[in-house]
């Protein structure tokens, strides 16, 4: 079980090291509390991977979706992450996937992949 990630432009793509069987399975024939990603990353409050968070959010997002319920931008955005395993710290607005997570978890899930992906390299 572990957590790997890449970053892309201003997002960073979590790579599951491996998915629990419960996730394997189709998710519209469960609850989103069924849905446990693997990571080595937990949050403090919810004792849950940051990918479960993510995953579990779109779910919900995207079952209201399938059932014709207008999303505004902002939580197709976080679907469209959540079901891609996207994290997104650079939107740092309070209505992204940032709202998903505390104050001091948002920091130091910030804290973990800039320091992990710190370049020397300076942009031109």
């Amino acid at each position: 079980m572990t957590l790997s990630a890449m970053i892309t432009g201003n997002l960073i793509f979590l790579q599951l090291g491996q998915r629990s069987p419960a996730t394997a399975a189709s998710s519209s024939l469960m609850s989103t509390s069924d849905i446990v990603e693997s990571d080595s990353i937990l949050c403090d409050l919810s004792l849950l991977s940051i990918s479960t968070i993510l995953k579990r959010k779109a779910l919900l997002l995207h079952d209201k979706y399938q059932h014709g319920d207008p999303l505004t931008s902002r939580h197709r955005k976080i679907m469209s992450n959540g079901l891609s395993c996207i994290l997104d710290l650079v939107d740092e607005a309070y209505a992204s996937q940032r709202k998903l997570f505390t104050s001091t978890e948002w920091q130091k899930i910030c804290k973990v992949f800039k320091d992990k992906h710190r370049s020397s390299r300076s942009c031109p």
